[in-house]
């Protein structure tokens, strides 16, 4: 019966919300929420806050330990050489090699946390600009009488003015 109801007065116009992501791109999305907005999950790291633990690991302590085993007994070498270890040369050179070393560490922390920051806004930017679903609009069907009756209304309005001119 609806059928037939739709077949001679036609249907009504429907909008439908379609889902414009992949499965994959929902759960991309999902983990880069997650990230963003509990600091946990697969992409944690990226999104999430910056690590402090793992920068000190993968920077920080190799650099000390560098500094130590290498940068130090070179320069105590090179003093020794030249014969001036009972001097404050020695102790500036030291000083100034360890400034030059936390410098170089406050850099580096510094560049991490920005290119953290700069993760989030990536993440961020993402999702905003992402359209989960999308309207589509479909026409509906005009059906048979309204068709009918509009060739008809044509035909005669031709009919009509034919008689009338003549």
């Amino acid at each position: 019966m609806v059928k037939l109801k739709e077949f001679l007065f036609g249907g009504k116009d429907e909008v439908k919300q379609l889902p414009t992501l992949t499965p994959e791109q929902q759960k991309l999305i999902a983990l880069i929420e997650e990230g963003l907005t509990k600091g946990t999950g697969d992409l944690a790291g990226i999104f999430g806050d910056f690590d402090q633990e793992s920068f000190d690991e993968g920077v920080t302590q190799p650099a000390l330990k560098n500094f130590q085993d290498n940068i130090l007994p070179m320069l105590t070498e090179q003093f020794i050489g030249n014969n001036q270890v009972l001097g404050s040369s020695l102790q500036n050179a030291k000083l100034k090699a360890g400034n030059d070393l936390q410098s170089k560490l406050a850099q580096l922390m510094y560049q991490a946390k920005q290119g953290q920051q700069q993760n989030k806004l990536a993440g961020i930017n993402n999702i905003l600009g992402t359209k989960g679903f999308e309207n589509v609009y479909k026409q509906g069907n005009q059906g048979a009488i309204p068709g009918l009756l509009q060739g008809f209304g044509q035909g005669a309005g031709q009919a009509a003015g034919s008689i009338i001119a003549g």
